[in-house]
Order: C-alpha cells, then sequence, then structure tokens
C-alpha cells in the first residue's frame, strides 16, 4: 500500500467522523462557547416524555398532587414572559420529600416540603435558574458518553425505549459545572433582572 493510500484510508474516515460530530455544536447565546449537544429539542422532548411515562408515573402514585397558588403564578409568569412553547405541567406534590425536577418538555415537579424550606422569592430564582439550564441545554453536554456513543444513542432512542432508559438520569440527576452555573446565572440577569443575584449565587448554585 503507498503511502499515499494509507494516508487516506486512516485519514478520510476521521475527517468524516469530524464533519458529523461538528454538526452537533451549538454556540451558546449566554457566553458564546460551543457546546456538544446530541438532541434536537423535538427528540429532547420525545425522550423526556418516555422518562415521564415510567419515572413521573411513579413519582406521582406515590404522593397525592395539590395546589399552591404562588408557587403556580410564579411559574406562569416566568414561561409567559418568555413566551416559551413549554407544553408541560407544574406537579406540586404533597410531600415533606425533598422534590425539585424540571425537564425539557416543561413539566416541574416540585414538593410541598421544598416550598416550605424555602422562601417565595427564593423559589422563583430557583425555579429561573432551572429553566435557564433547560434552554441553555446544559443536561446534554453532561451526558458521560463519548459523541460518537451519543449521536449513536440518540437515533437509537427514536424507536428503542431500552436507550432511552440508559439516559434518563442525565435529565434527573443533573450535575453542572462552574461555567454553566455562570452561564445559568449569566441568563437570569438578562431575562429577569429583577430576581436578587445574592440569591441566585448562593441558594441557586448549591441545587444543583
Amino acid at each position: 500500500m503507498s503511502f499515499g493510500l494509507f494516508t487516506a484510508v486512516a485519514v478520510i474516515p476521521g475527517l468524516i467522523t469530524a464533519g458529523i460530530v461538528s454538526t452537533y455544536y451549538t454556540q451558546n447565546p449566554i457566553s458564546g462557547r460551543f457546546s456538544f449537544h446530541p438532541f434536537d429539542s423535538l427528540l429532547e422532548r420525545q425522550i423526556t416524555r418516555k422518562v415521564l411515562k415510567t419515572w413521573g408515573s411513579k413519582l406521582i402514585l406515590r404522593h397525592t398532587q395539590t395546589s399552591h397558588p404562588q408557587v403556580e403564578s410564579i411559574w406562569a409568569s416566568l414561561t409567559s414572559s418568555l413566551n416559551l412553547p413549554l407544553p408541560g405541567k407544574l406537579i406540586i406534590l404533597n410531600t415533606s420529600e425533598h422534590i425539585f425536577y424540571l425537564f425539557p418538555t416543561g413539566d416541574m415537579f416540585i414538593s410541598t416540603g421544598f416550598i416550605s424550606n424555602h422562601s417565595i422569592n427564593t423559589v422563583k430564582t430557583l425555579l429561573a435558574h432551572e429553566l435557564a439550564h433547560i434552554l441553555l441545554k446544559h443536561p446534554q453536554e453532561n451526558i458521560p458518553y463519548s459523541k460518537i456513543t451519543c449521536i449513536f444513542t440518540a437515533w437509537m432512542c427514536r424507536n428503542n425505549h431500552h436507550f432511552t432508559q440508559e439516559l434518563k438520569n442525565y435529565l434527573i440527576t443533573a450535575k453542572y459545572t462552574k461555567i454553566q452555573e455562570e452561564e445559568a446565572n449569566a441568563w437570569i440577569r438578562k431575562y429577569f433582572p429583577e430576581i436578587s443575584q445574592e440569591i441566585v449565587c448562593s441558594k441557586a448554585m448549591s441545587l444543583s
């Protein structure tokens, strides 16, 4: 095999792979950095709905649902002011457990125990903070798979429930980096400057 042919055989697959992977990079609207997002918005919502059918349903069955007018008003205000196309529901669970989860579908799970342990102003800040993480697609960045594996898994998720379940932890137990926390706080300063930044830094970052 000639050197030129060997080089082509070795390099071309790498270039093709790099080209495919590069299409999944998106520039962050807050910081300008490029980040890897293997799922488009539609697929991410499809994955989320499948996870909610199992994990979310079990959580709801364990607890009774209730209402909280103040929190409901805050959530409606946050989502409407941004004109977000999030069709999900605010689900308030009557339990002392510490429950606070926001999903890409807009489904928000929060417990009365969580609400009672925080001021309403803090709850508003935390809701806005988690909303920032979701809209900036931070959970996708932290999936502990190689980029090619993520792309393959994303493709398989469209038809295979097993692959969806493999990814459920990236939605439920997302851990954010310092850079991501700073981006979420910057997002709040841009869209909700009236929210106290002191609470953002001391409370919201400790939640993630």
